[in-house]
């Protein structure tokens, strides 16, 4: 008898091409169900919003904000690179703290 191709390996209706990248479309959409707040920051990147403009409409910090942000790019949800100077603030930020924790 011949075996049925399991669900996750057929080929999707909405034209990708491998089983795959299907199976990718449809994690990245249930990830978006499941975290509405992704849903939205996903909508306002893809429209050129700032990150303060996104912070203000969601009414969250910067540094929830840049997390997010980047899970999501780790997802492969959007194309998010932090900018020069949000990285060199890090890690002076990080210095910082070094620098006192060593003193006490």
């Amino acid at each position: 008898p011949r075996r049925e191709i399991p669900t996750f390996l057929r080929r999707g209706q909405d034209g990708l091409g491998s089983p795959a990248e299907h199976q990718l479309a449809v994690m990245r959409s249930v990830v978006m169900e499941a975290k509405p707040l992704w849903a939205k920051l996903r909508r306002y990147f893809e429209a050129g919003l700032t990150q303060k403009e996104m912070q203000r409409l969601l009414t969250i910090g910067d540094k929830p904000l840049r997390e997010n942000l980047r899970y999501m790019a780790l997802c492969g949800l959007i194309d998010y690179t932090p900018s020069a100077a949000s990285i060199a603030g890090g890690k002076a930020a990080m210095a910082k703290r070094l620098a006192v924790k060593n003193v006490h």
